[in-house]
């Protein structure tokens, strides 16, 4: 029997498309905790998923995150591993940096990108805030790019609840792994035990409908020590559905968090894992 959280999401009306793509590019990079809530993660702001997603997220917290991930992929070899830090605590203006080593494709279609970014974000109050990231992005094998493109983001804070747009990859690279797309993110929860996501993920203009990617996850920490994460995606660019997993043991934020993705109607296994250290609140 399908997921409930399937279940409605067909009902809304989100059909399958074909595969348009070879398999995961770099809009797929995360950390186990988002993996584990179907790659929702955008609105929340807890880990150094901020870096890569909306840079706004950054200053929904003060704190001092420090996140190492190691992810693959069981059927496309898609792997990468990352190492982020976060500082929200220092200064009003938050600041992380995140450096991923990735390799996508098989054959001659691989290619190995060391992906960079810097990101601010700044709250110019306590219910609005800002965020740009730069990224710097070296690429080697079928694909050769060595350039610079840009996201940024904005979130408002109601309350529990956090809406946020943001905008990726601005600057045309010519990059296929890199292509423009935008989000909007629901958060719901504060950091409390319980938390929901949501993300919409688009190209917008002509291809909007085909490139529509839907992700949803739900967390819910047991005892303040282990959370228990479960998500689904329904990528319309990749003609795929996943649904994910996690779990992990954390105190006072610091820890440990796995993921597993299973692809419904294929054969894609994700595996991650995240090592995370955050001081601050």
């Amino acid at each position: 029997m399908r997921p409930v959280l399937l279940t409605l999401l067909l009902s809304l009306g989100l059909p399958l498309a074909a595969a348009g793509q070879e398999g995961p590019d770099l809009r797929e990079l995360s950390t186990a905790r988002a993996l584990g809530m179907g790659g929702a993660y955008r609105a929340l702001g807890i880990a150094g998923e901020a870096v890569v997603g909306n840079p706004a997220a950054m200053s929904l917290y003060r704190r001092y995150a420090v996140d190492v991930t190691g992810a693959y992929d069981l059927q496309s070899k898609y792997a990468f591993g990352n190492a982020t830090i976060v500082d929200s605590q220092t200064n009003v203006l938050a600041a992380g940096v995140a450096y991923h080593l990735v390799t996508l494709g098989s054959g001659e279609q691989q290619r190995l990108t060391h992906h960079n970014t810097l990101a601010l974000s700044f709250p110019l109050s306590d219910v609005l805030m800002i965020g740009t990231s730069g990224k710097y992005l070296l690429t080697s094998g079928a694909i050769s790019s060595n350039a610079v493109t840009l996201d940024v983001g904005v979130l408002v804070r109601l309350l529990g609840l956090v809406v946020g747009v943001s905008g990726h990859n601005l600057v045309d690279i010519s990059n296929p792994d890199a292509t423009r797309y935008y989000a909007l993110s629901l958060g719901y929860g504060g950091g409390g035990p319980l938390n929901l996501a949501l993300d919409l993920r688009s190209d917008l203009g002509p291809r909007a409908v085909e490139t529509l990617t839907v992700n949803a996850g739900v967390e819910y920490v047991l005892g303040q020590l282990v959370p228990v994460r479960v998500g689904y995606s329904n990528d319309r660019r990749l003609g795929r559905q996943d649904l994910s997993v996690g779990t992990g043991f954390v105190v006072d934020s610091t820890g440990v968090d796995v993921a597993y993705r299973r692809e419904l109607d294929g054969k894609g296994q994700m595996l991650l894992v995240t090592f995370r250290l955050q001081a601050g609140r």
